[in-house]
């Protein structure tokens, strides 16, 4: 040990008086001969303050969204062009399904073509029969 080592970790024990722990982590990283740095270590325990008081769950909330990400991700990667092309067509389906009830309900003519209709036009098809021959060709 250094005579600049042996100041920094004078230095973190004159910092760390009301606060053992600081001393004990220099003291672990010291004896498995990394450098001790004294802001490092207090910006480590101030983190694990923090946690301990309540931040916890935003803490865990960020990398439980991370990792979410992560596998929908690696989900995305493993889904081939024709699986992808299959869960849009169930998703239309879906969606004119759901529209169809509703026109029904308000007791509309043909709801079922006046929504394929509806969808083509949201989804760049040209007319509902297109919409609708390339739903059933993609099942």
């Amino acid at each position: 040990m250094n005579k600049r080592e042996s100041l920094d970790l004078m230095t973190l024990w004159l910092r760390a008086r009301r606060d053992p722990l600081v001393l004990d982590i220099a003291r672990v990283l010291e004896e498995r001969g990394f450098r001790v740095d004294v802001e490092d270590v207090e910006a480590l325990v101030a983190k694990l303050q923090a946690a301990e008081k309540g931040d916890t769950r935003a803490f865990v909330d960020k990398y439980d969204e991370r990792i979410a990400a992560r596998n929908q991700a690696g989900i995305m990667r493993l889904i081939t062009p024709a699986m992808r092309i299959t869960m849009r067509a169930r998703a239309i389906q879906s969606e004119i399904r759901a529209r169809a009830t509703e026109l029904k309900q308000c007791g509309v003519r043909a709801p079922v073509r006046q929504a394929e209709n509806e969808a083509a036009k949201r989804h760049g098809v040209p007319t509902g029969a297109a919409l609708n021959k390339w739903l059933r060709r993609h099942r």
